[in-house]
């Protein structure tokens, strides 16, 4: 148990330890260690909460600003969070982790994560920029909190918000057109805008097909205390190949990935465009060989990518949701089953393994294997029930 003086917040702590025999004797000390403490104190704290009060219902927001630094910092952080999941860029730099913040009653709690940015920052222009789902909020706001550090004690703080002297935020729409935890993930690719997170902060300039960044609002913030993330984050973990292949019929093509999991499917596809090329996920099938979905109930289970006509082939897997599934059906122009492939990423919280078990009695061993299965694909944050259907609630 530590017994030295009070931590404080942003401290960074250095800590060793040794052991005595039964004899007495000490052994040498450990290498050094380290952790650093986050923000402790609600006054730590000079961002507000920033979105789209008026809201366009289904789609992400796209937020960005632009920073000037006198110097090279020689520390630097980035407190961020987010009602719905968030992706942050810092110059273009994802410093990584899908699906966060982990879920919470955001009445009580709210977590936030700390990122070190140190060697994504230049000095003079810099960029922050991040896109917002909906997560479990359907509202998409964010909060965010750059700290750099330099050598003669200077702390400059870049912050969400209106605030005299801080930058300003801007926000649009994108080629995220719908997300849902159930549903499913819209992505257009013909609105993208090459180098949004990275190049220009906006100011009332209009991008692909007539898309304006304006000034982003202050909204109201959820009652919960903010406190630091403990909870892995959300990584794919591994890719798998299909096991199979089939055409129940033309124009839909069934991707059977051997095993039932949680994630996405990662998309290849070269086609005219405009074109629509749905993947449905399912851990049935009909007896035609196509996808069957009735035990999800309410639950889509559907991505749509929308091609933007590149020469070359188009990549594309969501980022705002997450399925389970052992196939997937993909659906569009007859034409796109001989120009598609689909390899699935498995994603989970990034929980490290930590131990084994096999014995001589194969059942037994089958047993556990779907034990850990059933545990791996339900982990997303909080442990939940199930990771397919409507309900995804924290019953294991």
């Amino acid at each position: 148990v530590y017994g030295g003086p009070p931590l404080r917040s942003r401290e960074a702590v250095f800590w060793k330890v040794r052991v005595w025999d039964e004899d007495g004797k000490a052994t040498a000390y450990s290498t050094v260690a380290s952790f650093e403490m986050a923000l402790l104190h609600g006054h730590d704290w000079q961002a507000d909460w920033i979105g789209w009060p008026g809201g366009r219902p289904g789609r992400a927001v796209y937020l960005r600003c632009g920073i000037d630094l006198p110097g090279l910092p020689s520390r630097a952080r980035l407190y961020i969070t987010a009602l719905g999941f968030y992706e942050v860029f810092v110059n273009g730099v994802f410093p990584g982790g899908r699906l966060q913040p982990a879920v919470t009653d955001t009445g009580r709690r709210i977590l936030y994560h700390v990122h070190d940015v140190t060697g994504c920052l230049s000095a003079g222009k810099n960029f922050l920029a991040a896109v917002v789902g909906n997560g479990w909020h359907g509202r998409p706001s964010l909060l965010c909190q750059l700290e750099a550090d330099y050598e003669d004690g200077r702390r400059l703080i870049f912050c969400s918000g209106c605030h005299p002297g801080q930058p300003t935020w801007f926000a649009a729409g994108g080629p995220v057109r719908e997300n849902s935890i159930f549903d499913g993930e819209s992505y257009d690719a013909r609105l993208e805008e090459a180098g949004w997170a990275c190049v220009a902060d906006g100011g009332g300039q209009n991008g692909p097909r007539g898309k304006l960044w304006m000034p982003a609002c202050v909204v109201p913030g959820p009652a919960g205390v903010l406190r630091a993330q403990r909870v892995e984050a959300v990584s794919v973990v591994r890719s798998l190949p299909p096991a199979a292949e089939t055409e129940p019929r033309p124009g839909v093509r069934v991707f059977d990935f051997g095993t039932n999991h949680s994630g996405w499917a990662g998309l290849s596809v070269l086609g005219q465009e405009g074109t629509a090329v749905r993947m449905k996920y399912a851990e049935l099938l009909h007896a035609d060989g196509t996808v069957s979905q009735e035990n999800l109930r309410t639950a889509a289970a559907e991505d749509c990518y929308i091609l933007q006509g590149a020469a070359t082939v188009e990549s594309w897997e969501p980022r705002f949701t997450y399925h389970g599934y052992r196939y997937v059906q993909v659906e569009g122009d007859p034409s796109l089953p001989a120009k598609c492939h689909v390899v699935s990423r498995v994603a989970r919280s990034g929980l490290a393994r930590r131990g084994s078990f096999a014995c001589s009695h194969a059942l037994l061993n089958r047993i556990h294997e779907m034990v850990v299965g059933t545990e791996e694909a339900n982990l997303h944050g909080i442990p939940t029930d199930c990771p397919q259907r409507d309900e995804r609630m924290g019953w294991l």
